[in-house]
């Protein structure tokens, strides 16, 4: 009986000590539980704030392209372009402009370089009585103002048969003649040029290649005393090119224009 009470005795003490270690180790799992419910918390609010937020610059940037294509819209209207003109420079309110599209701003800035420097195709021209303003599209801004005095109205007026003459000059009535020589290494571009300016009727007298094979730009070379605006004007359409002077190192130069092609020409 007495080793029967030891032995149950132990028993009771064992169980004791194991509820006490339960006891002890509940909190900790408590704590455990606590610690994952945060994380997954924090982790969640983190996903809705990042959806959120993502969410948001898609707008942004939807209502930025709306709101972008909108103005190219306003800004293809004339309307809009001279209400907008209006509101950044003083003009005669009573007064319709004369507007219009650069097209060719090569030839504009060969004319008048000082007035069309900053301008690009597709900027807007507008005439009033008093004033001409060039206003950029791209930009919203003007690019430059030019005063219209009774002078320059005195001058056109004066040199208008001049004015006549020239714009009834076409390419077949001038005749010119046009050398294409290949200033490059790249075979055939002379030809392919050649091609060019014979669909707006140029005349095209030689094709050659120049002496020096590294010029980087086409060029037209003026060579006749005669005034040719029309061939002129088509021949900067086709290239691109300004006119300069005869190269030291091209040699027989004939015909009233060469032109030499240079690495920038696209066939």
């Amino acid at each position: 009986m007495i080793k029967k009470q030891s032995t149950t005795s132990k028993s009771s003490k064992i169980a004791i000590n194991n509820e006490s270690a339960v006891k002890n180790r509940a909190p900790a799992k408590s704590k455990s539980y606590f610690y994952i419910a945060l994380i997954i918390i924090v982790v969640f609010t983190a996903a809705v704030l990042m959806a959120v937020n993502s969410f948001n610059r898609m707008r942004d940037q939807e209502k930025a392209r709306n709101q972008q294509t909108q103005i190219n819209k306003d800004t293809s209207n004339t309307q809009y372009v001279i209400s907008r003109v209006a509101s950044l420079i003083h003009v005669k309110e009573d007064e319709t402009p004369t507007v219009a599209t650069i097209e060719d701003i090569n030839i504009l800035k060969s004319n008048n370089p000082i007035f069309y420097q900053f301008a690009e195709n597709g900027d807007k021209l507008l005439i009033w009585s008093d004033k001409a303003v060039l206003y950029s599209t791209k930009q919203d801004k003007l690019l430059s103002v030019m005063p219209i005095d009774m002078a320059i109205q005195n001058q056109a007026t004066t040199t208008s048969e001049t004015i006549t003459q020239t714009s009834t000059s076409t390419v077949a009535s001038e005749n010119a003649s046009i050398q294409v020589r290949n200033g490059t290494r790249t075979a055939g571009l002379a030809t392919k040029m050649s091609t060019k300016l014979k669909v707006l009727d140029l005349k095209v007298s030689n094709v050659t290649d120049a002496k020096s094979k590294d010029y980087e730009n086409t060029i037209i070379v003026k060579l006749t005393d005669k005034d040719m605006p029309a061939t002129l004007e088509a021949l900067q359409k086709v290239t691109g090119a300004s006119v300069v002077s005869a190269p030291a190192a091209e040699t027989n130069l004939g015909g009233d224009f060469v032109v030499i092609v240079g690495n920038n020409f696209n066939p």
